[in-house]
């Protein structure tokens, strides 16, 4: 049965190797997921900081005492960036744990694969194959040589022109 067991050794290989393409395709999608939610908050922190600027500069046209700090619509965008961040730094907390349990699923996977790879006991090993016994061959007669026929003349000579033909003569 080595056959079948080396359509079992592959059948399970293949699935291992299947399930193992499986577990890092889900976690790419989720980290990507992640990052891109991430993209989307430093594009919202970014966007805040452009309002901040734009706000700053048109007080300081209108008056060049006021201290922008204390003006409602840059501590709203101060407050928005302050929470945008604790989101994104959320978000970079989320794709270590993912990372994590991804890894711990991969360590699992391998420990069980080693603890089913190294039963308690050896496998049986297979007999040494026995020569295969002789089988007695009949005896046979002794071949005889066929009895000479004389030779003819050269069968290209005849297709020649010009040539005279040879006759061989049988030896005695």
């Amino acid at each position: 049965m080595p056959q079948s067991d080396f359509w079992d050794r592959l059948k399970k290989r293949l699935v291992e190797v299947s399930n193992a393409a499986a577990d890092f395709t889900e976690e790419q999608a989720i980290i990507g997921k992640l990052k891109f939610d991430i993209l989307t908050l430093r594009r919202k922190i970014d966007r805040s900081l452009h309002d901040i600027g734009s706000r700053v500069l048109e007080m300081s046209r209108l008056s060049k005492s006021d201290n922008p700090l204390h003006d409602r619509e840059v501590k709203e965008s101060l407050d928005l960036i302050s929470d945008l961040e604790t989101q994104v730094e959320r978000k970079r907390k989320d794709i270590n744990d993912v990372t994590d349990q991804f890894r711990r699923r991969r360590v699992a996977r391998e420990k069980l694969k080693n603890e089913d790879a190294t039963p308690s006991e050896p496998p049986p090993r297979p007999a040494p194959a026995k020569p295969a016994a002789k089988k007695a061959t009949p005896k046979r007669a002794p071949i005889k040589a066929p009895a000479e026929k004389p030779v003819e003349a050269d069968p290209v000579a005849k297709k020649r022109p010009g040539r005279p033909k040879k006759k061989v003569e049988p030896e005695a």
